[in-house]
């Protein structure tokens, strides 16, 4: 950090505006690490960081106004898919997650779907 006179101090990364670039960077950071860690992730996904400084000058190129900003892309989330089976369990179509071992639940002659009557206002069946 070298000072020009007293309070001054030469513009680098870490001094510009009172080392904001830095500040953005480290919170752009913290999400990209959180999205590596996160297990609903993709793991191969890249992730990336962009820190963009754009310098506007005025006319006489005495001094300019500087933009920072800075953004991250992450992976987000991934989609959840799984496997069903579909059988019969006492006379009723029914559908399993293909989890080990539930083979058992099903009818083994599964035969014919019994018919469930329709619950109406005139029938007096519903609730």
């Amino acid at each position: 950090m070298t000072e020009i006179l007293p309070n001054e101090t030469v513009v680098s990364l870490t001094t510009l505006n009172q080392g904001a670039a830095i500040d953005l960077f480290d919170v752009e950071l913290r999400k990209v690490l959180a999205d590596i860690a996160d297990p609903n992730a993709s793991a191969r996904t890249k992730r990336e960081i962009t820190l963009k400084v754009v310098f506007a000058p005025d006319e006489d190129r005495g001094m300019a106004m500087v933009g920072i900003d800075c953004k991250s892309k992450i992976a987000g989330r991934r989609g959840s898919a799984t496997r069903i089976f579909f059988g019969v369990m006492d006379g009723q179509p029914v559908a399993v997650e293909a989890i080990p071992n539930q083979g058992r639940l099903f009818d083994k002659q599964p035969g014919k779907l019994k018919t469930v009557p329709m619950r109406t206002k005139e029938s007096g069946n519903v609730d």
